[in-house]
């Protein structure tokens, strides 16, 4: 009895890193409006960074937001690019993202969806 008990300890105790591992892996990823060392910028979905100019959070580098933002960029003034560019000068996303086409396409796609809900 006493080595099938040992046996169970011993299994449980293998087993446990590999679920603090695993549990480690799915904590969800979450963005900070607000950057303070560039060292931590992570990548922000397009989703999130085109939300996050609608709400007002690169107002201070010069984009505009709500009804503004989505009417200036239904008329060409305001362009997924541009939205990028605050983003980096913001120190929220990474220089490399402005020649990332496919991310600029889903912003831009991400920009026009906000325009049908709007």
């Amino acid at each position: 009895m006493q080595h099938y008990i040992l046996s169970i300890l011993s299994a449980a105790l293998l087993i446990s890193p590999v679920l603090t591992t695993t549990a480690q892996a799915q904590t969800p990823i979450t963005y900070n409006s607000v950057v303070t060392n560039s060292a931590k910028v992570s990548q922000i979905s397009p989703f999130n960074l085109a939300f996050m100019a609608e709400r007002g959070y690169l107002q201070n580098v010069g984009i505009k937001s709500g009804h503004a933002l989505l009417n200036a960029h239904q008329s060409g003034m305001l362009t997924a690019k541009n939205i990028v560019q605050s983003a980096v000068k913001a120190k929220l996303l990474p220089e490399e993202t402005l020649s990332d086409r496919g991310y600029l396409n889903a912003v831009e796609a991400q920009l026009q969806a906000l325009e049908e809900q709007d």
